[in-house]
């Protein structure tokens, strides 16, 4: 959405999307991907050729799209893999269009977490790959590619021989203060997409070491069998009287919500090399919310938390270690954090990204 925004204050005059959702008021035309039920996706799953599964979940309607659309297009702006074995990228008329790519995980390595997702997904993930690889060097019209931390773009740079640029997913500044913190009640939250690796599951077994000043909020959205597991987590720690879970909420109206609060869990494990160097979303929110931060020892994000004190990074992601740290830590360092944190959110915003967007727009004109 805040590319849409940049390109209307760039002086786009038509803007036509595809994707997942309904269609923003901000484009002029938008393309619906229908989102398939939970039983034909696990079927879809289960189709270990690439073509086959792609073709499954995307291009069998995108191929319904006209042709002429897209090869009447001055600019083509990809976010993500997804959608990129589309056949017609390949059209000798789309590959002259200037192109961007913007890229939100590492796919330079695997990105399961465990047998399951391995099975499903590992060969698909370097077929796509592998596919990412042939769109990158096809663009004869010029092409230009971020992704949002400095590891993953020097890995994705290895792998394409292009440059890659960093674009910091974060939020629009806002002048909202910190709010007080009550040294009695210390408000714990954690936000985002309700999925496993996410830190979840190591703020609720943190909480259970936690003294009874501490509560914690999750405000996510949850697949249906996540949500389940949250509850009963929660029930087999006996933690469900401090934990409260709320529903995720529009980015719009997510700082005045988060900014209740006193303390950000972004606890992130290192399952995959994309969660180890994560710099996610849910980071510079918290940031732009003037929240206090705990983060594990993700290289990324322990750089900024300590270069700007917001707060504590830990030595590892142990839920006794954070448990520890957290107990020991009186409010006014928590009330310290929050107040360096509405001073950093001065320079951790969207107008990091809005600069080096606008210097890929100019390097595609």
């Amino acid at each position: 959405m805040r590319q849409i925004r940049w390109l209307r204050g760039a002086g786009a005059k038509h803007i036509t999307t595809i994707g997942f959702g309904p269609k923003s008021e901000s484009v002029d035309e938008h393309n619906v991907i229908p989102m398939r039920a939970l039983w034909m996706r696990i079927m879809g799953y289960m189709l270990f050729r690439g073509r086959r599964r792609f073709d499954f979940f995307y291009g069998d309607y995108l191929n319904t799209l006209a042709a002429q659309e897209l090869e009447a297009a001055d600019l083509i702006i990809v976010n993500e893999v997804e959608y990129l074995p589309w056949t017609r990228f390949q059209a000798v008329g789309v590959k002259r269009i200037p192109t961007y790519l913007d890229l939100h995980e590492d796919h330079t390595s695997h990105f399961d977490r465990g047998f399951l997702e391995r099975l499903a997904f590992r060969k698909y993930g370097r077929w796509q790959f592998g596919q990412l690889q042939n769109f990158v060097s096809s663009r004869e019209g010029g092409i230009e590619v971020s992704t949002v931390e400095e590891s993953i773009a020097g890995s994705y740079s290895a792998k394409f021989e292009v440059p890659v640029r960093t674009i910091y997913n974060a939020p629009d500044q806002n002048d909202l203060e910190p709010s007080t913190v009550n040294p009695d009640h210390i408000r714990l939250v954690h936000h985002g997409m309700g999925t496993k690796g996410k830190g979840i599951e190591a703020a609720i077994k943190t909480l259970r070491l936690l003294d009874e000043r501490h509560t914690l909020d999750l405000i996510v959205f949850p697949t249906p069998l996540f949500a389940v597991k949250i509850k009963f987590l929660a029930r087999l720690l006996g933690v469900s009287n401090r934990l409260t879970v709320k529903p995720g909420v529009p980015l719009a109206e997510l700082p005045l919500i988060l900014n209740a609060y006193d303390v950000a869990l972004i606890i992130m494990s290192n399952v995959t090399s994309g969660h180890l160097n994560a710099l996610p979303n849910k980071l510079f929110e918290s940031i732009q919310s003037k929240l206090a931060i705990v983060t594990g020892p993700n290289p990324a994000m322990r750089t900024i938390v300590q270069k700007y004190e917001l707060g504590l990074s830990l030595d590892s992601w142990n839920p006794e270690e954070a448990a520890s740290v957290i107990n020991s830590t009186a409010a006014k360092s928590w009330s310290r954090h929050k107040s360096n944190s509405r001073i950093a959110s001065q320079k951790l915003s969207s107008r990091q990204s809005r600069l080096v967007f606008k210097q890929i727009l100019s390097a595609l004109s």
